[in-house]
């Protein structure tokens, strides 16, 4: 996999949150079940980006979670 993984907080399905973040912050994650996870509570996201692309998804997704 060329992706990484995040641990997030399970308090609905991998799938909201990825659909919510891409809605809401223009940020684009795939739910951990894309990936056979077998629990909710991640998020995978693409190491093939350009890095600034990829440093600002990061951001956003850490200013959320503040």
């Amino acid at each position: 996999m060329l992706g990484g993984e995040l641990r997030v907080l399970a308090t609905r399905s991998d799938e909201d949150l990825a659909i919510e973040l891409l809605t809401t912050q223009g940020v684009s994650v795939h739910p951990g079940h894309f990936y056979d996870f077998s629990s909710e509570g991640f998020l995978v996201v693409s190491l093939l980006v350009p890095e600034q692309q990829f440093c600002e998804g990061i951001s956003q997704l850490l200013r959320r979670a503040d």
